[in-house]
């Protein structure tokens, strides 16, 4: 009798480490295969079925983050061929200067992605800007004061304002409205 419990539990054991070797193995195969499907999406361009993307993964976001980059020109403004105010230089999750007033005002504007739209914040004074009348530590920084929606051919910016205290500073409500709100297309 204890010659046939021994049996059985030896043929147990053996069969659950069989068992949880196919699991291993199987699971070791399945991580090889993940792993070369995507050195092979990578690396070759002849693939007939494309990967779908999944959220984690980089390269897509960088190549919609490059076409929307560049330099933009305000329809309607052909006297301002050396973009001096009426032109935006698009750079996501990076600063560039915006004009509010030519010649007399300008902020630096930061870009981040929002969805399909990009979002600009105020980044601060722009060093050309010599007007201290105006509060500028007081702006909020982390409200954007305009949104970019892309069109057919281009961008549209809709001007929303600098905010003290969450409140649109409406005093200052019309610097960049005029200048910045309108149609842009890359240049």
């Amino acid at each position: 009798m204890l010659l046939i419990f021994s049996c059985l539990l030896l043929s147990f054991t053996s069969c659950k480490d069989a068992e949880n070797s196919k699991t291993e193995t199987s699971d070791a195969i399945e991580q090889q295969q993940k792993s070369e499907k995507k050195i092979d999406r990578y690396s070759s361009s002849e693939k007939n079925d494309p990967e779908p993307s999944t959220a984690d993964e980089e390269p897509e976001a960088e190549t919609n983050n490059s076409i929307l980059a560049g330099r933009y020109k305000k329809d309607g403004h052909p006297e301002d061929a050396n973009c001096n105010c009426y032109c935006l230089d698009i750079q996501l999750n990076a600063t560039s200067e915006l004009c509010l007033a030519d010649g007399e005002l300008y902020v630096n504007g930061r870009f981040e992605k929002d969805g399909d739209k990009i979002n600009i914040y105020y980044a601060g004074k722009s060093a050309r800007t010599e007007n201290s009348d105006i509060p500028w530590d007081q702006f909020e920084k982390n409200r954007p004061i305009a949104i970019l929606s892309p069109e057919a051919n281009g961008m549209s910016l809709d001007w929303i304002g600098f905010t003290i205290n969450g409140e649109i500073a409406v005093d200052y409500a019309l610097y960049g409205k005029k200048t910045l709100e309108g149609t842009y297309n890359k240049l």
